[in-house]
């Protein structure tokens, strides 16, 4: 993955790219945290979120990736099995199938296992899957939750693709095709957009700051709309924007996607994009 900082990108705006998307799923699921968690964010930690009713028999699938910028090596456990071992900044875990009740997640440094860093209880209903994001909350470690429900819509021989920006308090970022294209556009800090199809392919994707005018009114972890964009071109005030990241992933048909973006704007690291398959239920 090559990767660019801040420099000046001048857009086409008439340029044609051949990447496939179709309008956003309307039966997309929300991200975490699940529902009756406040969109708050307390300064030394996160709310515990739960998802009122349903039955609480069954499994469900629990993922991680290490976000937190400039924090050690975890370990993650649930009692005293380890879900995640000496889990690294920018990587991810294999999914973990656990019980469908309340668990206790523990956050301890991989060096001192001993050393408890941070802990939180999720309630999990039956067949609930999310990647657990380990993030920085003031000077330690915290977690939000994001939902790996499938993208229900997907057409046959098409895949599913969204963007989480995880990047440490950077401003709303637009992701972009070489040609200008918008493809997701002002995802806020600790935000994720819906889904959208795509074919198979590689693709190369540019990733920087929304341009000034085009940014949100508000931010933190609210949902961020992502409009529905049927032709190419970039949108009017978007020409220049400073690049942060350039990543080339590689699609496969009938499968969904997270770009999760990390990495510190104002400081090191440098911001980078991980790219990863999501859960999905046969």
């Amino acid at each position: 993955m090559k990767e660019s900082r801040k420099n000046s990108v001048r857009m086409s705006q008439n340029e044609e790219d051949d990447m496939i998307f179709l309008p956003e799923s309307p039966d997309t699921p929300t991200f975490g945290p699940p529902p009756g968690a406040p969109n708050v964010r307390p300064p030394a930690g996160f709310p515990t979120p739960e998802v009122p009713g349903g039955s609480m028999q069954g499994f469900c699938n629990i993922r991680f990736i290490h976000a937190a910028v400039n924090q050690p090596a975890l370990n993650v456990s649930i009692g005293n099995k380890v879900l995640a071992n000496n889990l690294r900044y920018g990587q991810v875990s294999d999914y973990s199938e656990e019980p469908a009740s309340t668990l206790m997640i523990t956050l301890s440094s991989a060096m001192r296992p001993r050393m408890t860093l941070y802990q939180e209880s999720f309630r999990f209903r039956d067949g609930d899957v999310f990647t657990i994001a380990i993030v920085n909350v003031g000077n330690g470690v915290g977690m939000f939750p994001i939902s790996d429900q499938r993208c229900q819509t997907r057409q046959r021989g098409l895949s599913c693709i969204r963007a989480a920006n995880l990047s440490y308090n950077s401003p709303p970022l637009d992701v972009f095709l070489p040609t200008g294209r918008v493809v997701f556009g002002n995802v806020g800090f600790q935000s994720v957009t819906t889904y959208r199809q795509i074919g198979q392919g590689n693709y190369v994707l540019l990733i920087g700051d929304t341009p000034v005018g085009n940014a949100p009114s508000q931010g933190g972890r609210g949902i961020i709309a992502v409009p529905i964009i049927l032709g190419g071109g970039s949108p009017q005030g978007a020409n220049e924007f400073n690049l942060m990241i350039t990543t080339t992933v590689n699609v496969r048909s009938d499968r969904q996607y997270t770009i999760y973006i990390i990495g510190d704007v104002y400081g090191a690291p440098d911001p980078q994009a991980v790219f990863v398959e999501d859960f999905q239920r046969r």
